[in-house]
């Protein structure tokens, strides 16, 4: 290798490291790999009929830019076309000035400047090769614990088939059935992702995003709900159709949280950035029961059920006839099926929804459902307006508290003036009172015959219209 040759080397090897973020050991693990592959062989490798390959050994030195390939071979008298990789005839000249004999090796050095076109463009084809190999290691090794995770990624490109999206300097591709119908990414936009797949199999390293999995609404909600990223409250099942709805089963660990409030929060606080990171997209949360009449009638709101039958086949699965009014039977289904759909999903079960007339009709047996009534309780005031002996302070009886207040004690006519109260004023009160209900009008309806009120209206009419006034006024 001459300097320019070294040169142009050096600065291959710079924009290799720069690029793929490979260390120098890692590069000299490769080349020397490289090397050793592309002359093992003298052309393609074929399973049926395998030859021996040649025994290669390669050094390179990547501070200094030099690199050694060498060939080793044994002396023989006849090579055979299978063993041309490792034998080497004795009357070959370069056995010859070695000054060997049958059964010695030959040791050559093997100059990549006399190389043909074709085996250089296939070195490069290997390093290149070799080198996606270690970048999708690596990219694996980096991102393998993000699976399952939400990423906040920038969309660098739209297809109407993928959308791609970088994230720490690293791609990630999105196929448009992972997208939610109600997505609408643009060029620029920073969106949360959730990470379904990193693959490592693939032909180029990729990182498999969605938006429409229920993964993605499980931990968008555990990312915006502390006391479901606590464990306090427990998403049990998600069952969704993207862009329409969403159905969440929740429970609590602990008997005083409301789980559902808990999500939702007041007045929707709590929520509401999730239905704006869903792009609209409805959620409903539903307090997961292990009745199953109760969680189905409460996956099914707003749609009130009137009753169920139950029933398991031999292959365990259950079978659900919900039976509603005929005002419920469309809320019941919800719009294209969806809201049964999720609830059938979210239960588990499969569902069969009929109107009252309907299953009457068909004799069927079910059980009637009673919805909970919450009790109204008045709220209390902090302080009672009575008196309950049972609260006295331990110690000290009513009779104690009467003795101990009895100096303060007030006759009634000292209360009368300590209060303002006067007889005379009294007195004139009930006077003024008497006074104005004497002059008090009386209004008593009046009391008219309905033969003579027809006639009084009818002379009314007349009198407000006079036909023969208005035909001499319509003549002038």
């Amino acid at each position: 290798m001459n300097k320019e040759q070294k040169e142009q080397f050096l600065e291959a090897l710079k924009t290799l490291l720069e690029q793929k973020q490979i260390t120098k050991e890692e590069i000299k693990v490769y080349l020397e790999e490289v090397f050793v592959k592309a002359f093992q062989r003298d052309g393609k490798y074929d399973p049926e009929n395998p030859i021996p390959e040649a025994n290669i050994v390669a050094e390179v030195n990547i501070d200094e830019g030099t690199f050694t390939i060498t060939r080793t071979r044994e002396v023989v008298e006849t090579v055979t076309r299978e063993n041309r990789m490792i034998h080497v005839e004795a009357d070959e000249d370069a056995v010859i000035e070695a000054n060997l004999k049958i059964g010695d090796n030959l040791v050559e050095e093997i100059n990549l400047a006399e190389q043909p076109h074709g085996k250089i463009a296939h070195i490069k084809q290997l390093l290149i090769q070799k080198t996606r190999e270690a970048e999708k290691h690596k990219l694996y090794e980096r991102f393998a614990s993000t699976k399952g995770e939400l990423v906040s990624a920038r969309v660098t490109m739209v297809h109407e088939k993928y959308v791609i999206m970088e994230y720490e300097k690293t791609s990630i591709f999105v196929p448009r059935v992972e997208l939610s119908p109600s997505d609408r990414p643009k060029i620029g936009d920073i969106l949360l992702v959730y990470v379904l797949e990193v693959e490592k199999e693939s032909k180029d390293a990729q990182i498999i995003g969605s938006r429409a999995q229920v993964g993605f609404i499980e931990k968008l909600i555990e990312r915006n709900i502390e006391d479901v990223s606590d464990g306090v409250v427990k998403i049990e099942k998600i069952a969704r159709e993207p862009g329409f709805k969403t159905k969440v089963a929740v429970s609590s660990s602990l008997p005083e949280v409301d789980p559902v409030g808990a999500i939702i929060g007041v007045k929707g606080t709590k929520i509401q950035p999730i239905i704006d990171e869903l792009k609209g997209e409805r959620i409903d949360i539903i307090k997961h029961s292990n009745d199953l009449a109760t969680f189905i009638s409460e996956a099914v709101l707003p749609a009130k059920i009137k009753g169920t039958k139950i029933e398991t086949n031999e292959e365990g699965q259950k079978n659900v006839i919900v039976v509603v009014e005929d005002d419920q039977f469309l809320p019941t289904i919800g719009k294209k099926g969806v809201n049964i759909k999720l609830t059938a999903i979210l239960t588990g079960t499969k569902i069969d929804v009929k109107k009252v007339e309907t299953a009457q009709n068909e004799g069927i047996e079910w059980g009637e459902f009673v919805y909970e009534t919450k009790q109204f309780k008045p709220k209390q005031s902090r302080t009672p307006n009575y008196y309950d002996p049972s609260d006295e302070p331990m110690g000290v009886s009513i009779d104690d508290i009467n003795e101990a207040t009895k100096e303060f004690e007030i006759e009634g006519e000292d209360l009368d003036e300590l209060y303002g109260f006067d007889e005379d004023k009294k007195e004139k009160k009930e006077k003024k009172e008497v006074v104005q209900e004497e002059t008090k009008v009386e209004e008593e309806p009046a009391n008219y015959n309905e033969e003579e009120l027809d006639d009084f209206e009818e002379e009314e009419d007349e009198d407000y219209f006079d036909e023969e006034a208005y035909e001499e006024f319509e003549d002038q």
